[in-house]
């Protein structure tokens, strides 16, 4: 058998894609004349990005060791830089023959290695020169007028212009462009502005794929330094993630930045148009995130605050994330799958019970395992043999003592005279140790103050438990990333009752207990992991004591008097019974079984007959029968 592999470096249509296929067939009929299996792997993505789902197809192919060939027209047509090396050792390792035509790459011929390498180093630099003479002939054109941008609202011309000059204000739109901008100066807000302009039912410009005015497309259109007569380029580049390959657009520093004058389409005077931006940026500075990076302190963090389990815990079907799905300030979640249309398990939880209800299952099972507290004592009383911080302590009292006496010495040396650029590169370096010894010292002082003096009893440890999880009741950030390590895994599951009677919700937690007990001594600790099933509802009566009153006769009491000891009525007594009946049929210990598709009776959940439903999993080991 043989594979054709080709993975296209650039956008390109599938005329070029079927040109190239074609290329890569002529090569495989030169090789052998012996029928073929062939297989052809092709993408329009560019070969620097490292995710495509076309090369992990290709590397498993590769690793099942069934093919013979692989074959492209160039090696930067499969990826780039070192990646490119890694298949071609993935090929040799399954004794899969690589046959790059255009750089001239034969496994079946020595010296490949050398040439890959070549051919890897080639296209990386074929790459960076591009860039340059893009970059160039771009910035050439920006500076005698070219380089338009895409076309936006308030001007006219785009369909023929190649240059500033041939672009003109649009005589429409120029008092719509003065009263917005007075209208920000009176107080207005960008949404006030973008509600006015719908209303009017001004069009958003022919770059625009929406139909209606946003804050976002008021404020662009305001902040575009071209109403003052000044345009702008290269103010973002990009950066690329090398384990990705994919680019990231970043701020460029000021002075890369390309500035050209064209007082034909400036709406304003530049000094009423910077007053008007100050205003309104004044006015929003405390909304949004900050411009300067330094003081991102939640960047990258979303800007709903999450409450755990959410976006922590998934859904069994699918595999998709639990995110909140309550109104009116209901803490409710679901399946972010559902909510999408992507999954059939539409059901909600409380979040409140949920926290109580896995909170305490942790406690109680922290409580239940004899060995923790004995663990985290003993490891607590190793931990202040082995750290004893006396010895430290002084050996860092006299080096501070030592560096002192130099700084000293050098400074008398500096005053009196001699090589004063050594002496002052001496002094920095001790100034620089001193500063490091009496960092090292504080520390130290610091640690004999926290240390314990008598160790904690297990009702203490407990204790000190169950502030945990109260903290992460208050939404506490630490506490909830702290918990999140003690229960690495969370899953979500429909469970049904085996009569058909009711559908809730169970979660499968795996329970780490050497992660709690690292938490509280503050280093490693082994101790073996669990998987707890927790229940997400209150069990009814007739469920807790279905057992119970399905073996009256066996202990020789009667139902009504069993019923009535336990505050039941004779209905919920016979709803037990039948219950039981029905676990022993089954050959059952557990009354709730888990439903792997929507139940016929007790499921008020709707979205999987919507037509825009289409079950995705996120997960590969969902069962056949979810969808």
């Amino acid at each position: 058998m043989i594979i054709v592999a080709r993975i296209s470096t650039e956008k390109q249509d599938e005329r070029s894609l079927d040109d190239q296929i074609a290329y890569c067939r002529k090569r495989l009929e030169e090789l052998t004349d012996r029928p073929v299996k062939i297989h052809v792997i092709k993408s329009q993505d560019s070969g620097e990005y490292l995710d495509r789902v076309e090369l992990r197809q290709l590397e498993d192919l590769i690793e099942s060791g069934d093919w013979d060939f692989v074959i492209t027209e160039d090696l930067g047509r499969i990826c780039r830089r070192s990646h490119a090396l890694t298949i071609c050792e993935m090929c040799e390792d399954a004794e899969t023959r690589l046959i790059a035509i255009n750089d001239h790459i034969d496994m079946a011929e020595e010296g490949w290695r050398l040439c890959s390498y070549f051919a890897a180093f080639r296209h990386e630099q074929y790459n960076r020169d591009t860039a340059l003479r893009i970059q160039r002939s771009q910035k050439n054109r920006f500076l005698n007028g070219g380089a338009l941008p895409r076309p936006f609202w308030g001007y006219l011309g785009w369909d023929k212009a190649k240059t500033d000059s041939e672009l003109r204000k649009d005589p429409e739109a120029e008092e719509l462009i003065r009263e917005t901008f007075r209208r920000l100066d009176d107080g207005a807000s960008f949404a006030e502005i973008a509600d006015w302009f719908n209303d009017l039912g001004i069009p958003t410009g022919p770059s625009c794929r929406r139909k209606k005015w946003t804050t976002m497309s008021i404020q662009r259109l305001v902040r575009n330094p071209i109403l003052k007569g000044i345009r702008i380029r290269n103010r973002l580049v990009s950066k690329r993630i090398n384990k990705t390959g994919r680019r990231r657009a970043e701020l460029a520093p000021q002075d890369e930045w390309l500035v050209r004058e064209v007082p034909h389409l400036a709406y304003f005077e530049s000094a009423y148009y910077d007053h008007v931006i100050h205003v309104v940026s004044e006015r929003n500075k405390n909304i949004g995130r900050p411009a300067n990076r330094d003081r991102l302190s939640r960047l990258g963090v979303p800007r709903k605050r999450t409450t755990w389990p959410l976006q922590h815990a998934r859904c069994g079907i699918c595999g998709h994330t639990i995110w909140k799905a309550g109104t009116h300030g209901e803490r409710l979640a679901c399946c972010s799958g559902a909510l999408q249309y992507r999954c059939w398990n539409g059901m909600m939880i409380q979040v409140d019970n949920t926290q109580k209800w896995i909170l305490g299952a942790v406690l109680d099972r922290i409580r239940q395992c004899t060995d923790f507290a004995k663990v985290v004592r003993e490891r607590i009383e190793q931990a202040r043999k082995e750290n004893d911080l006396s010895e430290q302590r002084r050996l860092y009292e006299r080096q501070i003592t030592r560096h002192q006496n130099e700084v000293t010495n050098l400074t008398d040396a500096i005053v009196v005279g001699g090589d004063i650029p050594e002496l002052v590169r001496q002094l920095q370096k001790a100034r620089s140790a001193l500063n490091e010894a009496t960092y090292q010292l504080d520390r130290i002082k610091s640690q004999e103050r926290e240390a314990p003096r008598a160790l904690p009893d297990a009702e203490c440890l407990y204790q000190l438990v169950e502030e945990t999880m109260r903290l992460v009741v208050n939404e506490d950030d630490q506490a909830s990333r702290l918990l999140c390590r003690i229960l690495p895994r969370m899953t979500l599951y429909p469970v049904i009752l085996c009569d058909g009677r009711a559908v809730e919700v169970q979660a499968e937690v795996e329970f780490d207990l050497s992660a709690a007990a690292s938490a509280l001594v503050g280093m490693s600790v082994d101790m073996p992991s669990e998987v707890v099933t927790v229940d997400l509802f209150d069990r009814p009566p007739y469920v807790e004591h279905a057992e119970r009153l399905g073996t009256v006769e066996q202990r020789g009491e009667t139902v009504v008097a069993t019923a009535k000891a336990l505050g039941m009525s004779l209905t919920m007594a016979a709803w037990a019974r039948r219950l039981y009946r029905r676990m022993q049929e089954l050959g059952i210990q557990e009354p709730y079984m888990r439903v792997d598709m929507p139940p016929a009776r007790g499921w008020r959940c709707r979205r999987h007959k919507h037509p825009r439903y289409h079950f995705e999993p996120q997960k590969n080991d969902v069962p056949p029968e979810a969808a």
